[in-house]
């Protein structure tokens, strides 16, 4: 499919409405965009290499970066797991959970997916579209399907917060790429 596809069904992402989400959000639930956002950083980097997306892997670092975007754009008063938008992300085209070996995954045990451990209990992971991880992994692609998101998803204010915080998100990476640069040049360095 082509990025314009996939631009069109992040534009349509199925969001519970709620005036307690905030005008950010065009109070609706912020939940999937703002995962979809923290699978594209870690694309970007490189720490999601294909379109398959672990639970045990990648599950750790993408929490991290979902939980940024969510505090920047989500009333305090709001909490939130990663297992939310990665189990509900299935009821969308692109997105499909994987599940345990003897396990199905089904509208009730998505529904009943709250935490964590839940979705460990069902999944292994979810596989993104073949065609959707080629974009996401084009710097090309990532700009404007995050455009799309933000444009459908968020007010010019949640836009604002979270270009911010995917900037903040960048210099971290950049940052601890040059560590790591010296700590290599040091060591090869070390065993001259």
């Amino acid at each position: 499919m082509t990025l314009d596809h996939y631009c069109a069904f992040f534009s349509k992402l199925t969001r519970a409405p709620g005036r307690m989400w905030g005008n950010a959000t065009r109070n609706r639930a912020p939940h999937k965009p703002l995962l979809l956002f923290a699978v594209m950083d870690l694309v970007a980097r490189g720490v999601i290499a294909s379109r398959y997306i672990s639970i045990t892997g990648e599950l750790v670092e993408l929490n991290e970066l979902f939980t940024d975007y969510w505090r920047s754009i989500v009333p305090v008063t709001q909490t939130s797991s990663i297992a939310f938008p990665f189990s509900r992300l299935h009821t969308e085209r692109f997105w499909k959970l994987v599940p345990l070996p003897g396990q199905e995954i089904t509208r009730p045990n998505i529904d009943s997916i709250n935490t964590v451990a839940q979705l460990r209990r069902f999944a292994l992971g979810a596989e993104i579209d073949e065609d959707l991880y080629a974009h996401m992994a084009s710097p090309a692609g990532r700009k404007v399907l995050g455009a799309a998101l933000l444009r459908s998803c968020f007010s010019e204010t949640g836009q604002k917060a979270l270009r911010e915080q995917s900037g903040i998100h960048g210099e971290a990476f950049q940052y601890s790429r040059v560590l790591e640069e010296v700590a290599h040049t040091q060591t090869a360095g070390e065993a001259v």
